[in-house]
Order: structure tokens, then sequence, then C-alpha cells
């Protein structure tokens, strides 16, 4: 005859042995996935080649690598270079009228795509150098080089277009059957065909800055030509001036150019 406490001990003993196994099972499933996601975002290695912009923080945000830096010079950094692998991430305020740069003791947050860090070759960070508003700079000089002479193209070739827009902005002979929207024809077509290279800088900071200008120009024309510069011209002391006087030819299209041309000199005053 069979002992039924015997039975129910068996019982007893196979559902401990199996939640055993469930406890033991989900745990280690767990520890697996903690393992991975750990795995899954090792933060890189960060060499700083500048005294000034020291490195503050850095963390994961989505799908992004947030670096937070803080100028500790007594000087705005205007401009600053990081290295990841072959790839150069970084900041030039020169053409920002909205910001100088980053202030002593502000800080500046880079975000670089996780993806961009799958490589091997992106394992490492490298702060190579930052520039200031004094036009001194720290750290790697090829860097920082290649930061002046892109601002020095930049400034070449405003110089020339500054020109151009203040031609066609004060031309009050032409006459009734030219419209606005040929007038931005012909100087976007004039600024298109200004040259990209420098015979006496052949330089690749030179040639983007060159580059750079003649594009930065293109895009505040379209911006004027669409009515996205409306609320800024509104707001401009030229409308009230322009808006009290005679009407130009040009209308809008006039005052326009005369805007864009007084942002140039803003930044051409920083370089």
């Amino acid at each position: 005859m069979r002992n039924p406490n015997r039975i129910e001990g068996f019982v007893s003993l196979f559902i401990l042995c199996l939640g055993s196994l469930v406890l033991l099972f989900v745990g280690a499933s767990v520890s697996t996935m903690l393992i991975t996601k750990t795995k899954q975002f090792q933060p890189p290695e960060v060499e700083n080649r500048t005294k000034s912009f020291r490195l503050v923080s850095r963390e994961k945000a989505e799908n992004d690598l947030v670096l937070r830096f803080e100028n500790t010079s007594a000087l705005t950094i205007t401009g600053y270079t990081l290295a990841l692998g072959q790839e150069r991430i970084g900041a030039d305020f020169f053409s920002n009228t909205a910001q100088q740069g980053v202030a002593t003791g502000a800080l500046e947050e880079v975000r670089i795509p996780l993806s961009n860090l799958s490589s091997q070759s992106a394992k490492k960070i490298i702060v190579l150098t930052v520039v200031f508003q004094d036009h001194t700079a720290e750290g790697d000089s090829q860097a920082a080089r290649l930061i002046f002479d892109r601002r020095e193209g930049y400034a070449t070739q405003m110089q020339r277009i500054r020109l151009l827009l203040l031609r066609a902005a004060e031309n009050t002979d032409q006459g009734a059957s030219v419209t606005p929207m040929a007038v931005l024809k012909q100087v976007r077509a004039t600024i298109s065909s200004l040259p990209e290279r420098d015979e006496h800088k052949p330089s690749p900071g030179m040639r983007s800055g060159l580059n750079f200008a003649k594009q930065w120009t293109l895009k505040q024309i379209a911006r004027l030509e669409s009515g996205e510069m409306d609320v800024e011209l509104q707001r401009s002391p030229g409308f009230t001036e322009q808006a009290a006087g005679p009407p130009k030819p040009l209308g809008k299209v006039s005052m326009g150019l005369e805007y864009i041309v007084d942002k140039v000199d803003e930044i051409i005053k920083k370089l």
C-alpha cells in the first residue's frame, strides 16, 4: 500500500525543484540582459589636448552620446574641433550673429550619434583644439589652422559678395520691366560663379571658407525670396527709415539685400 505522505513529498520536491529552475532561469535572463545592456554602451575614452575646454560629463541620451564641456579660460571660446576617428566635429561661432561663442564658465553640449561610435577607429574622442576671441588657440596647431583658414576664406569671399549685394540693392536705374525675381536670379547666378579656390593659399580651410560664404548668402537670398525673412526686415532699423522715405524701385528686395549686407558686416567684425 502506497504512503500518501510519501507521494505528497515527491510532488512537493518536484515543484520545489521546478520553481528553483524557473527562478534560476529568470535570474540568468535578467543577468544576461544587464550584461548585454552594459556591453551595448561603453563610453569612449576622451583625450583632451586643450586646457580650457574641460570635460564635465558624458552620458547616453536616447541615441546620442552627450558630452558637456566647460570653458575654464578667461576668454570666450569662438570655435572648437573634436576628432572621432577620421571624422571631425565641432563648432565655429563666427557666422552666428546671435551667439558669440562659449563664454567663460559656460557649458557647451556636444551630441554624437551612437551609430558613429560603432567602428573600432571611433573608440576614442580627441578634443583637438579651441580658438578664443583674441584669435589665439590651444591644442593641435593644424586643427586650429584649419579654423583660421576657413575664416579667412569666408572673409575674402564675403568682401566680393558684399559689393555684389550693394550694387544690386542700390541700382535705381533699372527699367520697370526688371522684376525683383529677375534681380535675385541675377545676383544668385553671379554669386554662384565666384571662385572657390585661392591660388595664393590653396588650403582645405580656405576652400571651405570660400564655399561656405557663397552657400550662406544663397540661403539668405532664398529666405528673402520666400518671405521667411519678412519678420526680421520689419524689426530692422532700416525698415523704418525706408518706410518713411521715397519708395525704391526694388522695394523689399532692395531692403532685404541691404539687410543681408548688414549681417555680413556683423560677421566680418568678429573675424
